[in-house]
């Protein structure tokens, strides 16, 4: 069997003693303690070192007189806060004295990490350390050609290239807050998906966005640029609202179409309220710009305020104002001249003063001892004569005029007459 074959054999022999031995390192680290220290064991030199995102690669020159040295001892040195000197720990015990790499994994991207390499004799002694090997890992690049979109409706869409990197799983989405930290919003779940919707957000603000890759192993990229997108502003209001103060029984609400909207009106929303400063409640919606309400009792007054809504359900302001609209009140009330008794007849003569209604009769309602109504209508004078009237009754006349809508006034006040 020739040499290299040999040395070959004892390599491989030595390669699976030093992984039992690595596999075992919690329990040896005991060992190297008792270790008596040797300042004439060669340690490890020319050690060169290859850094990655969350690991790093040690690699060092084979040490001179190899029949002394048993293994190697990789330490980490760390820091604590508010300490100057390091500390050090074993991460590895290798019993394998013809080993010359090493990788540490499970680290911190763009991170500063400190490690020494010291040989294990066959003797059971330790040489000293090496000098320090500073290294820190590496990162994974951002995102690139990152956009957002400026007028969705209550939505912002970002997009982005896919990212180079085949390691890369997926996107961390992050947004702005109003404190200035960027807080995650979502997650895209694959390196070829690249588009993120961020919905659910205020009409007409602008917010900002970053997109983190994440790597298989859970490595974070460093974050790309920062981009702004907005959400469609809200249509504009209605103009020139108008509330209707003349018809019967119901109010005719008028307004102005809004000029040059960037999206089509769908429809509007009426609100009302029975006062100025009371709650506002959904009344109606239409597609028109006008809107009657019926079956209003006389004189009705209301409140109005409407909104425009485009063809994405997006709603303009509800202005803070409100428009007055009423239904036509009642004709005015007669005033009554006379009420008397003339040869066992009532008497009753009125007037009226407001002549801003066309009245087209009277009607006058009369009661027995505050019982049994009855009444006398289309009554076209000014005047009446009860020719009915019985002995030792007490009539109640009142009197009411008429319009030509046909409403009717408020009564006079009672006249009681009787003989």
């Amino acid at each position: 069997m020739g040499f290299c074959k040999i040395l070959k054999i004892c390599y491989i022999y030595f390669s699976l003693i030093g992984l039992i031995a690595l596999q075992g390192c919690g329990i040896l680290t005991g060992d190297i303690a008792k270790r008596k220290f040797d300042n004439t064991l060669p340690f490890p030199e020319e050690i060169r070192t290859i850094n990655d995102v969350t690991s790093i690669g040690l690699e060092w020159k084979m040490p001179e007189n190899l029949e002394e040295i048993g293994g190697y001892v990789i330490y980490e040195n760390t820091t604590k806060k508010n300490e100057n000197s390091a500390n050090s720990k074993i991460i590895a015990i290798i019993k394998n004295p013809f080993a010359t790499h090493y990788y540490i994994q499970k680290l911190k991207p763009q991170t500063n990490y400190s490690y020494q390499i010291a040989s294990l004799g066959r003797n059971n002694t330790i040489s000293i350390k090496s000098p320090p090997i500073n290294i820190k890992t590496s990162y994974i690049d951002p995102v690139e050609n990152i956009f957002a979109s400026k007028d969705l409706p209550k939505q912002i869409k970002i997009f982005w290239s896919p990212h180079n990197n085949p390691s890369i799983k997926r996107y961390i989405i992050e947004r702005k807050t109003q404190e200035g930290k960027f807080l995650k919003v979502g997650i895209v779940p694959h390196r070829l998906y690249v588009e993120f919707f961020d919905k659910d957000l205020e009409d007409g603000k602008v917010y900002s966005y970053r997109v983190i890759s994440e790597s298989y192993e859970n490595a974070k990229s460093l974050p790309s640029a920062i981009v702004t997108g907005s959400t469609r502003k809200k249509p504009l209001g209605v103009q020139n609202l108008q509330a209707s103060t003349n018809l019967v029984k119901s109010i005719l609400i008028t307004w102005n179409l809004p000029e040059n909207p960037n999206v089509p009106i769908k429809n509007f929303k009426i609100f009302t309220s029975r006062t100025l400063n009371g709650k506002f409640s959904f009344l109606a919606q239409t597609k028109e710009n006008f809107y009657k309400v019926l079956n209003l009792k006389d004189g009705e007054i209301r409140y109005y305020k409407v909104i425009s809504v485009d063809a994405d359900g997006i709603e303009s302001e509800m202005n803070i104002g409100a428009i007055q609209g009423n239904a036509l009140p009642p004709p005015p009330t007669p005033k009554i001249l006379s009420a008397t008794i003339i040869n066992n007849q009532a008497v009753l003569k009125w007037e009226i003063e407001d002549d801003t209604r066309n009245i087209i009769n009277f009607k006058v309602c009369r009661s027995e001892n505050n019982k049994n109504q009855i009444c006398f209508d289309n009554i076209m004078q000014q005047e009446f004569i009860d020719k009915e009237m019985r002995p030792n009754i007490k009539y109640q006349y009142d009197v009411r005029s008429v319009d030509e809508y046909n409403l009717e006034s408020l009564p006079t006040p009672i006249q009681s007459l009787g003989f």
